[in-house]
């Protein structure tokens, strides 16, 4: 038994399911004091204080696509959605002391790198943006039934957040792995990577992702994955067609992260185990796990609750996306603050520090999220020095579509080396984010993305999976204790629409709760080239050299050295032993084979010697055969040629 196994058993005997059901009490805080999501509904409107201070409360009157504004299809990029507005106040190297208090340490950081150019525009606050019923109600029913297990995982959630009223930073955090997002999406984005020399690196990438835990009627279990993810690269030239796959699982720790890589040179799939936590993100400075703000396990940190604080953030950035001119929208160290948006809203703040027994580059990091929406807005990460290294801006605004609060593009800053990142960028090139229905699963298996099916038959470009944007005009906001409990799904109710329902599960064939789905996950197996299916004996001469290849992409250059060795001293002995062969075919020397003289071919005057070929001197003895022959022969004409 290994060591992981044997912490996995010991962590199932002695540990408990950590219950975090709110109570009857808590329970009676939403509609009264609490939004449907779990922030708090009032504001900040204290006498004195300047508008720029001051937050409202919770409205929630925007849901879908409001009168003015004009959005017809998902995939257009969003109108603004408060056109007009003006900044109340510009925070500069100047008077940033002076909003200190409203800032975090990474956006100090920032003001006092460049203090030339770095600024935050500060506009009116805003609250006005809901999810949807359905939405509503799966949270409040989260709030019910969700539980966190071995630690770091998590079930009996779905539809949205788990836990709208966390008591620990592991739950905060699982709200953000499980906010709200489509259940189905297609996207074409950007990622740029600005170096201080003025160079700029480029790639372009296809992203596609199913949530399960987002689909009517799941009710998500700790062996089903919440995240399928698929990524096809566009550009460079170098590296269009690879595809990674990714599969995440609500419970981490007994089902790790499964991913695969296609290299469209090699045509071979190939597990990335490694494809998490601090790897470097391939084509840029990023860890794997600072993706997106946070992703991946959370087992390698010791979390905890700082507090909530009311801090400028990211929000309604709708400037930075209509945009669409770089050289516009960015600027040597930092995008232009011309086209950013920074609001006042109330943040919960975590903290996760690195256990003694695991590794990572960060010893320490800090996530800031919005109450509205459980949406990671900043993230600072600390060295081994507890030096400030990475911070990290997720923009923020209402998708109509989704319809709710959605962070579509990312900048992160290397504060050491000078070095900004930023991805999900939309252009006017390529579409923007696409809802759409949810791929099969079938789309998100190791034995599909080698052939690349699907890529352009059934991610959004045809009418039939675009979903139409409409207002809910039936939408009412749930009011009171008692209009909260009539959305609360029981959990009997949810398994009857799960088994009648127009959205059931299919609980048989190729559906992506079947059996044989955990089992292609859960194993690490090579694929034949040929016939692509799962091979884990490799057997053959063409899988051998397959595995070498792999070995040198791999970086296991003194791996392949050692196993080169053997292979070229046996390539060596059988041209040794050639060379060897063929020169003694082409000698005169007698061999047993020959037992009479070849006929028509002279001797040696001297000492007899039959010759085998027409030579001139004897191979025995070195004598002239031509001119020296035995006075009872005479040579021919072909032997004196």
């Amino acid at each position: 038994m290994t060591n992981r196994s044997l912490f996995l058993l010991i962590g199932l005997l002695f540990s408990s399911h950590a219950l975090s059901k709110v109570t009857q009490a808590q329970m009676e805080r939403f509609g009264r004091d609490l939004t449907p999501m779990g922030a708090e509904r009032s504001g900040l409107n204290d006498e004195g204080l300047p508008v720029y201070q001051t937050l409202p409360e919770y409205s929630g009157r925007v849901h879908g696509v409001p009168s003015w504004v004009e959005y017809k299809e998902t995939g257009a990029i969003y109108p603004h959605l408060y056109p007009g507005e003006k900044p109340l106040i510009i925070i500069t190297s100047e008077n940033y002391k002076n909003h200190q208090a409203y800032l975090t340490p990474g956006t100090v950081a920032l003001f006092e790198k460049y203090p030339a150019s770095f600024s935050l525009p500060i506009y009116p606050s805003h609250r006005d943006g809901s999810y949807s019923q359905a939405v509503h109600q799966s949270v409040l029913n989260n709030a019910q039934h969700a539980e966190r297990i071995n630690d770091t995982g998590v079930k009996g959630a779905s539809g949205g957040p788990p836990f709208p009223v966390p008591t620990v930073g592991m739950e905060i955090l699982w709200n953000h792995l499980n906010r709200v997002d489509y259940p189905g999406s297609s996207a074409d984005y950007n990622a740029l990577v600005f170096s201080p020399s003025g160079d700029i690196a480029q790639r372009d990438y296809q992203l596609v992702k199913r949530l399960p835990y987002m689909e009517a009627g799941t009710n998500q279990q700790e062996v089903k994955p919440y995240l399928l993810l698929s990524q096809k690269m566009l550009f460079p030239p170098r590296r269009r067609g690879e595809i990674t796959l990714l599969h995440d699982y609500a419970d981490p720790l007994m089902y790790p992260r499964a991913a695969w890589f296609y290299n469209p040179g090699t045509r071979r799939v190939r597990r990335a185990p490694s494809y998490g936590y601090d790897s470097l993100s391939n084509g840029d400075t990023r860890t794997i796990d600072e993706i997106g703000g946070f992703n991946g396990s959370m087992e390698r940190y010791n979390w905890s609750i700082v507090g909530k604080k009311a801090l400028y953030i990211p929000y309604h950035n709708y400037d930075f996306h209509l945009e669409t001119n770089n050289n516009v929208r960015f600027s040597r160290y930092h995008p232009n603050p011309n086209v950013m948006r920074y609001e006042l809203h109330r943040t919960w703040i975590v903290e996760g520090r690195l256990k003694e027994t695991n590794r990572h580059v960060y010893q320490r990091r800090v996530f800031y999220l919005d109450e509205d929406s459980w949406n990671i807005v900043y993230a600072d990460s600390f060295a081994a020095d507890d030096s400030l290294q990475r911070t990290q801006q997720l923009l923020s605004l209402y998708a109509y579509d989704l319809p709710g609060i959605i962070t579509q593009s990312e900048v992160n800053f290397d504060l050491k080396q000078g070095v900004y990142v930023v991805d999900k960028l939309n252009s006017s090139q390529y579409p923007a984010l696409r809802k759409m229905k949810p791929l099969p699963y079938e789309f998100f298996t190791p034995g599909n993305i080698r052939h690349g099916r699907h890529w352009n038959d059934e991610l959004g470009q045809s009418s039939s999976n675009l979903q139409p944007v409409q207002a809910d005009v039936n939408f009412k906001m749930p009011t009171g204790i008692e209009g909260i409990r009539e959305h609360i799904v029981e959990p009997s109710d949810l398994a009857e629409r799960r088994d009648t329902g127009p959205d059931k599960i299919p609980q048989s064939g190729n559906s992506m709760w079947t059996d044989d789905f955990f089992s292609l996950a859960a194993e690490t197996p090579d694929y034949d080239d040929e016939n692509f299916q799962a091979n884990p004996d490799i057997k053959t001469v063409k899988q051998r050299i397959s595995a070498v290849a792999s070995r040198i992409e791999r970086g296991g250059f003194l791996k392949t050295i050692w196993l080169l060795i053997p292979i070229m001293g046996v390539f060596i002995f059988i041209r040794r032993r050639n060379f060897t062969v063929n020169r003694e075919k082409s000698s005169d020397v007698d061999t047993p084979s020959i037992s009479e003289p070849l006929p028509d071919l002279p001797k040696c005057i001297d000492c007899g010697h039959q010759a085998k070929t027409l030579r001139e001197t004897c191979f025995n003895c070195g004598s002239y055969l031509t001119h020296r022959m035995p006075e009872n022969e005479t040579p021919n004409e072909e032997s004196t040629g």
